[in-house]
C-alpha cells in the first residue's frame, strides 16, 4: 500500500490492536511516516523499550526496536498488560524482531506494511521521502542530491521506490546505493527460518532476477534443495523483496500444484541485481520486458489495494500458451474479473492466447498496459499507459 493508504491503515489498526508493527524494507521511509503521523496525534510519546514500564502515555511509539531490546519490551508489556491499556506502535529493526514479537505476544500484534514509494506518490509530491538517518543501515552511505531535477517518469522504473535511491545525485550513485543496501540486507542472519548454510539467500535472489516474472519449479529447483529454496523464498517474501503469484483460480488444485510466477517487487532492486545503471541500458537489456511486466503488475496490485486478489493464468494453447499476465478478482465485491496484459511496446498487440484465456476464465474486463505514453480506450482491447491503467484498476475495484 502507498503512504496515504498505509497511514490510514495505521490509524485504524492502532484503534483495534494493543501493538501495531510498522513493517517494511530498510530505508523505505518508516521513520518519516511515523514522525509525520505522531505530529498529528494527541497523547503520543516516543520512547525506548526500557522506558515502557514507567510510561503511562495512552499511545507509545518505539522506532527501530531490535536485539535485546525486544526482550525488554516483551517483558515490560507482559507486566503491565492487564493493568494499563496503553497502545504501542513499533517499527522493528529487522525481520527477526518482527517474528519475535509475533511469537511472544500472539493476539496482541497486528502488522501494517509500508511499501516503497509508488510513482504516483512521487509525481504528486505527497510526502517527504527522505528517511532520517538511523543505525539500521549504518554501512550504507546516502547519495542524496542537493538539487533534485524534475521527475522523469522512467526514473522511478529504473531506480525503484526506495527514497534514497530516487533522490541520488546520479544513476550510478543510485545503483551503488541499492547494491550496498541489498548486500547489507542479505548478510543478516536468517538461519531461524530454516535456511541451510549450503545455500546463500543471495543466490536465490540472483536466480529469481535472472528469470524475473517467470514460472519457477520449486519442487525441483536448479540451484539447491527444495526445502532450502522454499525457506529462502519465504524470507524474501516476508522481507517484501519478492512476490509469488499463483495460477488462477486461487486455492484451486491448479493454483496449489502448478509453478508460481515470482518477481522482485521493487524494480530498482531488480535492476541492481542485474547491474543496470541507466534507462538506456534498461531498454536495451534482454530482460526489459520482464522488468516492465513486474513493474506494471506491482503498480496495479497497489492500485487495487487488495493484494490477495492478484494471480495469473496460463494453460497450453494451440499456438503457444493461453496466458494472462495479471488477473484481479473483484467478484466478491462487485462481480468484476479483470485481465491485464503487460507489453513494453506501446503498439504491440495482445497475442491470441490472451483472448482465449479471457474467454476461458470469463473475464469481465481486460486491457493492455504499456511502457509508453497515451491510451487508446476506443479499441476492442484498450491500451493504456501506466497512469491510465492504474486509474482504470481503481475504478474497477470500487
Amino acid at each position: 500500500m502507498d503512504r496515504r493508504q498505509a497511514r490510514a491503515w495505521l490509524e485504524s489498526t492502532v484503534e483495534q490492536s494493543r501493538i501495531t508493527i510498522l513493517h517494511g524494507l530498510p530505508r523505505v521511509g518508516r521513520s518519516a511516516l511515523l514522525t509525520a503521523w505522531c505530529d498529528d496525534q494527541v497523547g503520543v510519546q516516543r520512547l525506548r523499550p526500557a522506558e515502557v514500564a514507567a510510561c503511562s502515555a495512552p499511545l507509545q511509539v518505539i522506532d527501530h526496536l531490535g536485539g535485546t531490546e525486544v526482550d525488554d519490551f516483551i517483558g515490560a508489556f507482559r507486566e503491565i498488560e492487564a493493568i494499563r491499556r496503553s497502545r504501542y506502535v513499533i517499527a522493528p529493526l529487522d525481520l527477526a524482531a518482527t517474528r519475535q514479537l509475533q511469537e511472544a505476544l500472539p493476539g496482541s500484534v497486528q502488522i501494517v506494511v509500508l511499501d516503497p514509494l509508488q510513482r504516483h506518490e512521487v509525481l504528486a509530491d505527497e510526502f517527504e521521502i527522505t528517511e532520517p538517518f538511523t543505525v539500521e543501515v549504518e554501512p550504507v552511505a546516502s547519495p542524496l542530491a542537493s538539487n533534485r531535477p524534475m521527475f522523469d517518469l522512467d526514473q522511478h522504473w529504473l531506480r525503484g521506490g526506495l527514497p534514497e535511491s530516487l533522490e541520488a545525485e546520479s544513476d550510478l550513485a543510485s545503483l551503488k546505493w541499492r547494491q550496498q543496501m541489498i548486500d547489507a540486507l542479505l548478510l543478516r542472519d536468517y538461519t531461524r527460518w530454516g535456511l541451510s548454510p549450503g545455500l546463500k539467500i543471495s543466490d536465490v535472489l540472483t536466480w529469481v532476477a535472472g528469470q524475473n516474472g517467470g514460472e519457477f519449479d520449486l519442487d525441483n529447483p536448479s540451484i539447491g534443495k527444495r526445502a532450502d529454496v522454499r525457506s529462502a523464498l519465504h524470507v524474501l517474501d516476508r522481507l517484501g523483496v519478492v512476490r509469488q503469484l499463483r495460477n488462477y483460480p486461487l486455492r484451486s488444485e491448479a493454483s496449489l500444484t502448478r509453478k508460481p510466477k515470482i518477481h522482485i517487487r521493487d524494480s530498482g532492486l531488480l535492476h541492481a541485481m542485474l547491474g543496470i545503471e541507466t534507462i538506456e541500458q534498461l531498454r536495451a537489456h534482454s530482460l526489459m520486458g520482464e522488468s516492465w511486466e513486474g513493474y506494471a503488475i506491482e503498480t496495479l496490485i497497489h492500485a487495487a489495494n487488495r493484494p490477495d486478489t492478484a494471480q495469473f493464468y496460463r494453460e497450453p494453447g494451440p499456438d503457444g500458451a493461453d496466458e494472462i499476465d495479471l488477473v484481479l478478482d473483484f467478484r466478491p465485491w462487485n462481480g468484476r474479473l479483470v485481465a491485464v496484459e503487460c507489453k513494453a511496446g506501446p503498439e504491440t498487440p495482445p497475442r491470441p492466447g490472451f483472448y482465449r484465456a479471457m474467454n476461458a476464465i470469463g473475464a469481465t474486463d481486460g486491457f493492455v498496459v504499456h511502457s509508453g505514453s497515451g491510451s487508446q480506450a476506443e479499441l476492442k482491447t484498450p491500451r493504456h499507459d501506466l497512469a491510465m491503467a492504474r486509474a482504470r484498476i481503481i475504478e474497477l475495484a470500487s
